[in-house]
């Protein structure tokens, strides 16, 4: 023992257990930062996890009620061209082949609704043999078909068919338009032997100028049935455009959901799509007096989009930080020198990841090819806007914009010239706005305009017809001078609609219209315009 000790530190000298204790809880801090710093990551996961699936729930509800929207929309607008043409059964009284033909062609439903198989005329007869099971038929007197072979011909008698039977006399005793049940309708020609799922609408006519109060006037009455026949993949290709590929839509005649009742399955995954989607959504939906349910799944390429707002990148992020803090609250023990440096490499390391984060926010939120939002983000600012325009009372303009004739230069120059006149569309659609509104591509040739605030409805027409003068400015592409036009189609908040499903179907609209009237135009939505969504 040392000479220098005291008689005191002699008596009582220092315990060993206290050097080592102090020593244990010095080094418990690296595992204290770590326990504390992962748990805050787990934490900070589960609620980012939480966050994301509840947008993309957002955005799989709105995909739906869009795709109900527009069924509901287009069958209507069928009906409403069966009601036209008994408009000419009344007006002439007598209608021939060749004016049925002539009335039929100049409405030029092949091109603005895609999806029908024709129209045709089954005038009713009564049967002369005694005894017969029924006493009338209803044989097809005229029919203008837009899809060649494949379909009933003329003579051929609805009335013999139980199923077409049923929705016939349901016409007739509602005078409404009826559709049939399922039925199977040949893909093409005779000797085609493929099969696919379909349906009839049937509209009655009725003698003129007689009352039709009753069941029984109703019955006697009638003098036949104008219809029109669908097959369920050309009618949905009509509707929707391309068939979607990251959601799974089927369509069951009746409230039953079963392979027997399929009509449209374009993935052949079988009734009630796959087990393991993330979102589901069943709708029933009454058309035409008969009831559709419509089943909306998401598909793996839907759900790959939570990959992208990731939750994942918390734990990317969050894991290498909290091993990190670990190892600076371990350097600090050991060498404060240390740990300032470890700190900077530490800050520099985060400020790569946050960079990189911030990298892939943006691209799930924009165009790749032209870096306009994509229709994600546009939603969310046309929620935004519509929200602060109800607070302030004040104007909302929404502009659907779609190329004319865009398709043939790239079939003549190739896809490279497409996309590199993509983007210079953008920049110039960009310049023809102010910095708060916001131009965006949902897709192909088509464009959406948010105008959050306006004064008067005038504002849109000359901020479209600014875009309109743009476009038709020549595009210097690969030593090229291309010219392209746009029509232009406009909504106006609240007068137009009240929420962005109205407001975008009418603006979609109304773009139809002006390519109707001529192409490279604008046209303001009115409410005599027909959906033609």
């Amino acid at each position: 023992m040392s000479e220098l000790q005291t008689e005191d530190e002699k008596q009582h000298p220092p315990s060993p257990v206290l050097r080592v204790r102090g020593y244990r809880i010095g080094w418990l801090l690296p595992w204290v930062v770590l326990v504390v710093a992962l748990t805050t990551t787990a934490l900070e996961w589960r609620s980012e996890q939480g966050d994301a699936m509840q947008e993309l729930q957002s955005d799989f509800d709105f995909r739906a009620r869009e795709t109900h929207y527009r069924i509901d929309v287009r069958m209507k607008a069928y009906e409403q061209i069966l009601r036209g043409v008994k408009s000419l059964f009344a007006a002439s009284g007598r209608v021939t082949e060749s004016k049925f033909r002539e009335y039929v062609k100049s409405q030029l439903l092949e091109d603005h609704y895609p999806g029908s198989q024709g129209i045709g005329f089954a005038a009713i007869k009564q049967l002369k043999k005694k005894g017969a099971a029924r006493e009338i038929s209803a044989p097809i007197k005229y029919i203008e078909s837009f899809v060649g072979d494949g379909l009933y011909e003329v003579g051929y008698d609805f009335y013999a068919d139980p199923v077409f039977r049923a929705a016939l006399e349901k016409a007739r005793d509602s005078g409404k338009a009826v559709y049939s049940a399922k039925i199977l309708l040949a893909l093409g020609a005779d000797d085609d032997p493929r099969m696919q799922s379909g349906f009839f609408m049937f509209l009655p006519i009725y003698r003129n100028d007689v009352s039709l109060e009753t069941l029984e006037e109703r019955k006697q009455s009638v003098v036949g049935w104008i219809y029109m026949p669908f097959r369920m993949v050309d009618l949905m290709t009509g509707i929707l455009g391309e068939i979607a590929t990251d959601i799974d839509i089927e369509i069951h005649d009746s409230e039953e959901i079963s392979d027997a009742t399929m009509m449209f399955d374009p993935d052949a995954s079988g009734a009630g799509g796959s087990p393991e989607a993330f979102f589901v959504d069943i709708t029933r939906m009454e058309l035409g007096e008969h009831i559709w349910s419509v089943v909306i799944a998401s598909l793996a390429g839907f759900e790959s989009r939570l990959d992208a707002r990731s939750p994942k990148l918390v734990i990317f992020v969050g894991i290498p930080l909290s091993l990190l803090l670990s190892l600076l609250a371990w350097l600090v023990v050991r060498d404060r020198t240390r740990a300032i440096h470890t700190a900077e490499a530490i800050n520099r390391e985060l400020a790569e990841r946050m960079r990189a984060e911030a990298r892939l926010q943006y691209m799930a939120h924009h165009d790749a090819l032209t870096d306009l939002p994509n229709r994600t983000l546009f939603s969310d600012r046309l929620k935004q806007g519509l929200a602060q325009a109800r607070r302030d009372k004040s104007k909302l303009a929404l502009l659907f914009l779609d190329l004319d004739h865009f398709k043939p230069i790239n079939d003549t120059y190739g896809h490279a010239v497409g996309d590199l006149l993509l983007k210079e569309m953008a920049v110039r659609m960009r310049k023809c706005v102010r910095e708060a509104d916001t131009v965006s591509r949902i897709g192909g040739d088509e464009f959406l305009v948010l105008l959050p605030t306006i004064d008067t409805s005038h504002d849109a027409v000359l901020v479209a017809e600014k875009m309109l003068a743009a476009l038709s400015q020549a595009f210097m592409l690969d030593g090229r001078d291309l010219h392209i036009s746009g029509s232009i189609g406009i909504a106006i908040y609240p007068e137009h609609g009240e929420n962005e499903i109205l407001l975008t179907h009418h603006a979609d609209t109304a773009m139809y219209y002006a390519k109707s009237a001529g192409r490279n135009r604008a046209k303001m939505y009115r409410p005599d315009m027909r959906d033609t969504a």
